[in-house]
């Protein structure tokens, strides 16, 4: 089930918007959205509704993609670390600690790439579905 959430339009870019996704209480241990310390992120989201900037909007974020993000992140890099470790099991300390470093970056630049290729794909981002109410708010909350 997808994850809704209350937004403010930043910036319309025309098929898209910027909007800001405030850090609630809910957000708590989830760590999809990378909050980190911050209190908002800025996303990029499709308009399925007409919306402009400072608009409040509802968004529909995609919960499978969003749970799996995660997954890949630690995963590419492990899996290519470990690649290293068997490549160079004969190899002097030194030159196995450079396959692992080397490997590691080989990972996180496939991951930018993989990051860059399919952010913009429909499936993956977040949609406007409509401009909010005058007081609505949607926390998290699941639809059927």
């Amino acid at each position: 089930m997808p994850i809704i959430e209350t937004c403010t339009v930043i910036k319309d870019c025309g098929k898209t918007a910027v909007v800001e996704l405030v850090r609630t209480p809910k957000c708590d241990g989830c760590n999809a959205c990378a909050f980190n310390k911050r209190s908002s992120i800025r996303i990029p989201a499709i308009k399925d509704a007409e919306c402009a900037a400072g608009d409040r909007v509802t968004v529909v974020m995609p919960e499978k993609q969003i749970q799996l993000a995660p997954l890949f992140l630690f995963v590419i890099p492990i899996v290519l670390a470990l690649v290293a470790v068997v490549i160079s099991r004969n190899w002097p300390g030194w030159a196995q600690a450079v396959a692992i470093v080397g490997f590691l970056t080989v990972g996180f630049l496939v991951l930018y790439a993989v990051d860059k290729l399919y952010r913009r794909q429909r499936k993956f981002m977040p949609v406007i579905t409509e401009r909010a109410q005058k007081g609505e708010q949607h926390d998290r909350s699941e639809t059927d």
